[in-house]
């Protein structure tokens, strides 16, 4: 796997940089540079082949003496948080090969480069982790493209590629099945949703409120139950340590915690909204 690196990315990791081969494979083949988002050193790969990004956020020091082995995770990882099947992750990873760093010098590439870094500041503009090597997933969901090529988003154009290697599906991930139900009298607004098992609460929130068109205004939070008719949720998931002073004992921050931490054995949640007019979705685990 070749990692084409800016002389500012070069000089952070105090390398020489290796000969480049005359012939690549585009597919393995990385363009990398250093940028600082929110004040943390960030590291941005773009493919050659179809511009997807990956990201590595909030690294330190102690990092970029291992950078090879970082860069081979977060590329793993960022497959895996698209869904791709893991299989089909690994055998990328197994025909890329060693990493090895180079000189970048491709111009038309530097450029495509600067604009992932863009969107990558776009993309990451909110988020609040001290690490996160999965954070390209948001970027390469942006258009890129224009002049005389059509714009096309690179995730997409990624798993495209991804089908050279023969294993079908290239996505595959398990999910969750939720009917979710809003009570607006006298009718109710239903909704069944599928979702991954690994995304975490506060991604669900944002599908919740793109199914029912809210605009993600007002505070929120989610009680789990065991049992339908259960008076006493199980468990509170609240947004910030405010919320817990007046919570009862068995809440707790739902930063990260993924749905797969509590699903399927609280198959009934609440999901409140906008604790003024308490809008209260009733959401029960259907299928897994």
């Amino acid at each position: 796997m070749l990692i084409h690196c800016t002389k500012k990315l070069l000089d952070e990791l105090k390398i020489a940089p290796s000969v480049t081969p005359d012939d690549f494979d585009p597919l393995f083949s990385w363009r990398a540079h250093i940028i600082t988002v929110n004040r943390r050193k960030t590291v941005v790969l773009m493919c050659d082949l179809n511009r997807y990004v990956v990201v590595l956020y909030g690294l330190k020091a102690k990092d970029f003496k291992e950078l090879n082995q970082r860069i081979v995770a977060a590329i793993r990882n960022t497959l895996l948080k698209e869904q791709v099947n893991s299989d089909v992750a690994e055998l990328y990873l197994a025909q890329a090969g060693e990493v090895v760093f180079v000189r970048n010098a491709d111009r038309s590439q530097t450029a495509r480069l600067n604009k992932a870094c863009d969107n990558v500041c776009f993309a990451l503009r909110d988020i609040d982790d001290d690490y996160n090597d999965t954070a390209g997933v948001l970027a390469s969901y942006l258009l890129v493209g224009g002049t005389e090529k059509e714009f096309f988003h690179p995730n997409e154009k990624m798993i495209e590629d991804l089908q050279r290697f023969g294993i079908e599906p290239v996505l595959k991930c398990r999910a969750f099945e939720l009917n979710a139900t809003l009570s607006l009298l006298p009718h109710d607004a239903k909704r069944k949703i599928i979702v991954p098992l690994d995304i975490t609460f506060l991604e669900l929130h944002k599908v919740l409120q793109a199914a029912f068109g809210w605009k993600d205004y007002h505070l929120f939070d989610f009680l789990l139950f065991e049992h339908e008719g259960q008076e006493e949720a199980s468990v509170e998931l609240v947004v910030s340590e405010e919320d817990l002073e007046y919570r009862h004992g068995n809440a707790r921050l739902m930063k990260g915690v993924a749905l797969s931490e509590y699903l399927p054995k609280y198959k009934y949640l609440l999901y409140h909204y906008d604790f003024g007019d308490n809008w209260s979705h009733y959401i029960e685990v259907t299928a897994v």
